[in-house]
């Protein structure tokens, strides 16, 4: 799910698996070095993601400028719009 790359409060925890639904969120995610406090990260499925698809599409790059600090405000991505009905 993708909005959970976004900047929260949440904390990852030590041994923490970090499953991303996508190739793409998978790479996003890389691109922010290793994992924290010895987390790993994974790809997982999940009913109705197509794990070889971008689920933003274009807007893929406006949220990696942000991870990478590029820009300060996360780009308004409407997530429940994109995400699939099960």
């Amino acid at each position: 799910m993708p909005e959970l790359l976004l900047s929260s409060p949440a904390r990852v925890f030590a041994r923490a698996t970090i499953v991303a639904f996508s190739t793409a969120d998978l790479a996003s995610l890389q691109s922010l070095g290793s994992p924290p406090e010895g987390a790993s990260l994974e790809l997982g499925s999940f009913e109705g993601y197509d794990p070889h698809a971008d689920p933003l599409g274009p807007a893929r790059r406006a949220l990696d400028d942000y991870l990478a600090g590029h820009v300060d405000i996360p780009p308004a991505i409407d997530f429940d719009a994109i995400r699939p009905r099960v």
